[in-house]
């Protein structure tokens, strides 16, 4: 697989969208891991027994006949042929479906889903279930426990809560925004779960002061970084692809932004919400994708980043892996301050001091790179960093940094 993986959350139900066009769309827009389209076997609609009429759900807003097992194996098909592949997002192996009906039932159609399922060569994993609360955790972890008995060899995805400011965050969690990362670790060693997940869209809002929500989006993606590496895993960033709710449609700062900051912070990858359009509801406005099936200006951008991200930061950082993460000039999130290393003795901000991350990156050989990210999404700046060693050549330059901007120093070029 490519060094970042890249996804979305996928809400239409199979048979909706055409699954070859639907991978070519993928394809186009940079991912290489994404939901499949959602499945439920409930659903389907049904033959009768009697005058060969079909009973249809019409409360099921897009299901169609195109709603079935072969409709998701059409899916995983037209992935696989494009080198790919994805989770499952089938209800049988969500933790909800687990408190629904309880173990034994869910243990049953978890066992069914892998059997219809587990052997396309296309499928990573199964989706477990979207931001469990402090009520639900364990119930999350019993279901992921249950898939895993059934899939040992997939890597399955479990999405979590974000921090958030006041006294509701450990009212819902159970415990305070510091406990959380021992919460998560703790949940991810005892699933034996290799790569979770978190979304926080909080950094878009239309506030006129966004100071707090920076400050959550970083305690949020430290935390989640944190407690994956000290389980042995790895994490992924859910980003703003949809404006909705008091959330702005993202442009091409926040896409800049949302990705480099995964990067410099250690993220493995970043998902999507959302891209397919599939109701006029709670003021969703310009998706990727809308409502009739159209490319919005949005598509174009989102995919233009996506592979700028994996052909040049994901090239650069081929082989190494995230080691620290610094603030210099200001700290969100509780980031440490910047104050110097053995390869990097500091920088220097020439226009517009703004915060900054630094980021140390190791490689399998022991050599060192960096991350620079300007953290400001609305104006660019001006650095002049202080390298030393084999990173000393890249002191001659003055670095333009766009809105939300990385660039990475390797020994052998930046990037």
């Amino acid at each position: 697989m490519e060094r970042f993986k890249i996804g979305f959350w996928n809400y239409p139900p199979v048979g909706l969208y055409d699954p070859k066009q639907a991978a070519n769309d993928w394809v186009e827009l940079g991912f290489n891991l994404p939901l499949t389209f959602s499945y439920n076997p409930d659903l389907e609609i049904k033959k009768s027994d009697g005058d060969g009429t079909r009973e249809v759900n019409v409360t099921q807003t897009g299901i169609t006949e195109g709603y079935t097992k072969q409709g998701l194996i059409d899916c995983l098909d037209a992935w696989h042929e494009k080198g790919h592949q994805a989770f499952v997002y089938d209800n049988r192996t969500n933790f909800r479906t687990l408190e629904k009906v309880g173990e034994e039932a869910f243990e049953k159609g978890v066992k069914q889903a892998v059997e219809d399922f587990a052997w396309h060569p296309a499928v990573y994993g199964f989706h477990i279930g979207d931001e469990p609360s402090g009520a639900q955790w364990e119930i999350a972890v019993k279901a992921y426990q249950i898939v895993n008995k059934y899939a040992p060899d997939k890597i399955h995805f479990l999405n979590l809560l974000p921090i958030w400011g006041g006294p509701s965050f450990k009212e819902q969690l159970g415990c305070t925004q510091d406990e959380y990362a021992d919460k998560i670790a703790d949940m991810m060693q005892r699933m034996n779960c290799k790569l979770i997940g978190y979304d926080y869209y909080g950094h878009c809002t239309y506030n006129d002061n966004i100071e707090p929500e920076m400050h959550e989006y970083f305690k949020t993606i430290n935390s989640v970084g944190s407690a994956a590496r000290k389980a042995g895993g790895e994490f992924i960033n859910t980003v703003l692809s949809v404006g909705h709710w008091n959330y702005r449609e993202p442009n091409d700062h926040d896409f800049r932004f949302q990705i480099a900051t995964s990067i410099a912070h250690g993220a493995d990858g970043w998902f999507y919400f959302y891209i397919y359009e599939t109701a006029i509801h709670e003021s969703y406005r310009r998706p990727i994708i809308d409502l009739f099936g159209k490319r919005t200006p949005n598509f174009d951008l989102l995919a233009w980043h996506n592979k700028v991200a994996q052909k040049y930061y994901g090239e650069a950082l081929t082989g190494y892996k995230f080691d620290k993460v610094w603030h210099f000039y200001k700290s969100y999130g509780g980031t440490p301050i910047f104050e110097g290393t053995p390869e990097l003795e500091g920088i220097e901000h020439i226009v517009n001091p703004f915060a900054t991350a630094i980021t140390r990156f190791v490689s399998d050989d022991g050599k060192v790179a960096y991350g620079i990210t300007n953290l400001n999404r609305e104006k660019p700046m001006k650095i002049r960093p202080r390298f030393t060693g084999k990173l000393a050549k890249y002191n001659d330059y003055d670095l333009w940094y766009g809105p939300g901007q990385i660039y990475i120093f390797t020994e052998e070029k930046r990037y």
